[in-house]
């Protein structure tokens, strides 16, 4: 007798907020701090679903967003997806030749924005723009939450967005509801980033890129505490936020730790319930692992790409910070010869190039195809990612 299938979708970590976890809060600073329960977090996405249906859009259209870490955007990521369209995140940072090129491509139907960001002058095919503000929270306030949401395949596009563009282009990449699932599920396992219903989860890597590292969706997903530090948080505004909520588990990148702690060794700031900090996008200077260290707080480094739904190898070994860590599980890995790309041994000194294959890496960029045959390969069936990035591999399994 078979074990039934059961979509693993972003409902299902929807249900577990509303039902598992109703009085867990979620804190989001943005002009002042806000702070609401589960509870209230789930109405506002049923009625910001509403909202949505009303502007008739179709299962799979897109539906993008240019917006800071907030409760905003977290009901966002949340009441698009539920409703089976597809999030686009857009990365603040990108020129707004580059916002308008991704729109287009995109193909999105509406964004949803804060009002720094003037989009109104670019040339697309929008078909409105939302800015998300008080008057917008009046009026999904005012919306009748939707009773039930759309049934949904787990193989369903939820999420797009697009690569730095360091390279050409920005490039497109689909995250699906089982990757998202996966992954988030993933991140909750001790070797990996650790998150638990008792834990207090500060996400500085930002929303709109990579979902966060999938942070906010794994956080929400066992009924741990959220914290959202809004936009351009500096390290006062972290370390109150630190100090105030009690946060236990933080993720940034490399730079902003370094900063971080040069504020702190000049302040008084009580952050000793920070029990783990996640870095990730560079190889963090070990002064970073040995300040935090004598803190009694862990460094973990972690590496991924867009194309592997950020994190994907995880490092815990205080001693050897510098490397990228090993994989997680659902994740392989081969180091590839850069003259005839056959697999090189793991001996910590032969150097090739890091392929990657499993639950959560892309098979192919968004409408790019003949990118998509230089970046990606088909070996017995399977797809690899060709990273790009130059590596070794030692006996076990470290890069």
């Amino acid at each position: 007798m078979c074990i039934r299938d059961s979509p693993l979708t972003i409902q299902h970590i929807f249900w577990r907020v509303e039902k598992l976890y109703p009085d867990s809060e979620i804190v989001s600073r943005s002009n002042k701090i806000e702070k609401m329960s589960y509870r209230e977090f789930a109405l506002r996405v049923r009625k910001l679903s509403s909202f949505l249906k009303s502007l008739k859009l179709e299962k799979g259209d897109k539906v993008a967003s240019i917006e800071w870490n907030t409760r905003r955007h977290l009901e966002l990521y949340f009441a698009t997806t539920n409703m089976g369209y597809i999030l686009h995140t857009i990365n603040v940072r990108f020129h707004p030749n580059e916002i308008e090129y991704v729109i287009n491509h995109a193909g999105d139907k509406f964004v949803f924005t804060s009002p720094e960001f003037e989009i109104s002058k670019l040339k697309t095919s929008l078909s409105g723009i939302f800015y998300l503000d008080e008057n917008f929270d009046k009026a999904i306030e005012m919306q009748k939450p939707i009773d039930n949401f759309p049934q949904l395949d787990e193989k369903d596009e939820a999420v797009i967005c697009y690569t730095s563009g360091t390279t050409g282009k920005p490039k497109g990449i689909m995250y699906t509801h089982r990757s998202i699932y996966i992954h988030s599920l993933t991140l909750l396992a001790k070797d990996a980033v650790g998150i638990s219903r008792n834990d207090t989860v500060l996400v500085v890597v930002p929303m709109f890129h990579i979902n966060g590292w999938d942070l906010p969706f794994s956080a929400l997903m066992t009924g741990a505490k959220l914290v959202l530090p809004g936009p351009r948080p500096t390290s006062k505004d972290l370390a109150e936020l630190i100090e105030k909520e009690k946060v236990t588990i933080a993720a940034a990148a490399p730079t902003i730790w370094i900063d971080f702690l040069n504020f702190i060794e000049k302040e008084n700031y009580n952050i000793s319930s920070l029990k783990t900090v996640v870095t990730g996008g560079a190889e963090p200077p070990r002064i970073i692992a040995e300040k935090f260290n004598k803190m009694g707080v862990r460094l973990y480094h972690a590496w991924g790409m867009t194309e592997t739904e950020a994190i994907t190898t995880v490092n815990q070994d205080q001693e050897k910070i510098s490397s990228q860590g090993i994989p997680l599980p659902g994740i392989e890995m081969r180091l590839v010869s850069l003259d005839n790309e056959k697999e090189l041994p793991w001996d910590g000194e032969s150097i090739g190039e890091l392929w990657v294959s499993g639950a959560w890496v892309a098979k192919e960029y968004y409408k790019e195809a003949e990118k998509s045959k230089e970046t990606f390969r088909v070996i017995d069936n399977r797809i690899w990612l060709k990273t790009g990035d130059i590596a070794t591999i030692d006996k076990y399994g470290y890069i």
